[in-house]
């Protein structure tokens, strides 16, 4: 899968992530480019920090900017460190190849000859010719390139059929350039950066991991949150779509009861109730469905800060938008929505409070 990938990042460049998240953490055993990590980890759809093979060698996506300019050792002290407090761990592992000598992770592989080591191979085709009798080496003309069985010297094709002008394959060798014939090379290894030769035995191998968030990780993400900034940030896309957006809303539904929404946005006598979670409990999505049943001509909106996947189905379920505040297109994901659903007029009071 890396070789894959490798190949990958010489056609498509791969830019970094700009992350759009406000996290002042405020532990004083965390620096900043610890506290940057965790939150491009957080942000990041999977929730995972993904290693792959880049045009330099090793690489985490949305770090190559990191790396690039401080080096992989550099960067892979900086997972110790959040490791050992416990705020990453290591998931899914891949293995590769690294020089024994300077330790260059893009080594490329050869076939070469057990007995004098050379490189310089060719691979024999072994046919039979059953007309006559024949079997070895497949002989090409170099002329038009037809294969002529080299006992009767007739023009032959490759088929099943047993007749005069048909050969078979059976088998295939190695041939190195010092006449040696083998049937299974050695696979030797070179390294570019150093020019080392090794086989296996020598080689470094070892595994490359994926990182993902512990849940002590989550606890201190979540401490300081501002929802606030996310409540102006909406606030403000809504004036712009048309919505008149009243933050600590207060609004009276159909049992009388006084409801306080964090953020609403009116149009056309219709709104658009925004529920919050720091948390991302399911319970915070439930008393949003109640307000908006209870309230007359309402739709809703649930905003998740934590980034619990589960929300999604429900909000099907329940048929509450759920904008996943940890995602970094979370602004067009709800832009589209509010599009999408700009509601019809119609001539419905909504009751609210002064």
């Amino acid at each position: 899968m890396l070789s894959t990938l490798y190949l990958l990042t010489h056609l498509i460049k791969i830019q970094p992530v700009t992350i759009d998240i406000p996290v002042n953490l405020s532990n004083p055993l965390l620096n900043d480019e610890e506290v940057q990590l965790l939150s491009t980890i957080h942000a990041s759809e999977d929730k995972k920090l993904s290693v792959y093979f880049g045009i330099r060698g090793i690489v985490y996506l949305n770090q190559e900017e990191n790396i690039y300019k401080n080096g992989l050792d550099y960067f892979e002290e900086l997972l110790k460190g959040l490791e050992k407090k416990g705020l990453i761990e290591k998931t899914d592992s891949s293995f590769n190849i690294f020089c024994p000598n300077c330790n260059y992770p893009n080594v490329y592989s050869r076939y070469s000859c057990p007995t004098c080591k050379s490189m310089n191979l060719k691979q024999v085709q072994i046919i039979q010719h059953s007309h006559c009798g024949y079997i070895g080496p497949k002989i090409t003309l170099p002329d038009t390139k037809q294969v002529q069985c080299p006992k009767c010297n007739t023009i032959i094709t490759e088929s099943q059929e047993l007749t005069r002008e048909t050969y078979q394959r059976v088998g295939f060798h190695f041939e190195c350039v010092n006449n040696h014939r083998f049937s299974r090379p050695d696979i030797t290894h070179l390294c570019p950066a150093c020019e080392a030769r090794f086989d296996y035995k020598e080689s470094n191998y070892r595994p490359l991991y994926d990182y993902t968030l512990t849940e002590k990780a989550y606890q201190l993400l979540r401490q300081d949150k501002d929802i606030d900034s996310f409540l102006i940030d909406i606030s403000s896309m809504l004036t712009q779509l048309g919505y008149q957006a009243v933050h600590e809303d207060k609004i009276i539904g159909f049992s009388s009861s006084e409801h306080t929404i964090p953020l609403t946005g009116t149009k056309n006598e219709k709104v658009t109730l925004f529920g919050v979670s720091i948390t991302g409990d399911k319970d915070d999505l439930i008393q949003l469905l109640g307000k908006k049943m209870d309230i007359e001509n309402s739709s809703a909106v649930f905003l998740d800060a934590y980034g619990n996947k589960e929300l999604a189905s429900l909000g099907q379920v329940y048929n509450i938008m759920i904008v996943d505040l940890t995602a970094p297109t979370w602004q067009n994901k709800l832009k589209q929505w509010l599009t999408e659903n700009d509601p019809a007029r119609r001539n419905v009071m909504i009751r609210r409070t002064k």
